[in-house]
């Protein structure tokens, strides 16, 4: 995949998950916040035995461990609460969005 041309912005995180919980995927900040987020309609996540996030074309896109942007998410647009959860957009994985795969 080549490189993205977008700055570093917006809402970002370590992808991680625990199977049979509340929420069973988020992303932590660096400063150690989970932060809530409504993946895209079709995408999964999964255990093997580690989290991880499938595409709507079933590529797998984030595990455990993965830093994730949501490039085009202003920090501001939710609290990033399980109630007030950001809606991804601009999805950066490994500088590549998951429709160039």
């Amino acid at each position: 995949c080549t490189a993205v041309g977008i700055a570093p912005h917006g809402v970002e995180g370590t992808f991680e998950g625990q199977a049979g919980a509340r929420e069973p995927v988020w992303l932590q900040a660096t400063d150690g916040i989970h932060i809530s987020v409504v993946w895209p309609e079709g995408f999964t996540a999964r255990f093997e035995p580690d989290a991880a996030l499938y595409s709507d074309k079933g590529y797998a896109v984030a595990r455990a461990g993965d830093m994730v942007e949501l490039g085009q998410v202003s920090i501001g647009a939710a609290s990033g609460t399980y109630d007030d959860p950001y809606i991804a957009a601009g999805i950066l994985f490994g500088n590549c969005y998951p429709y160039l795969r």
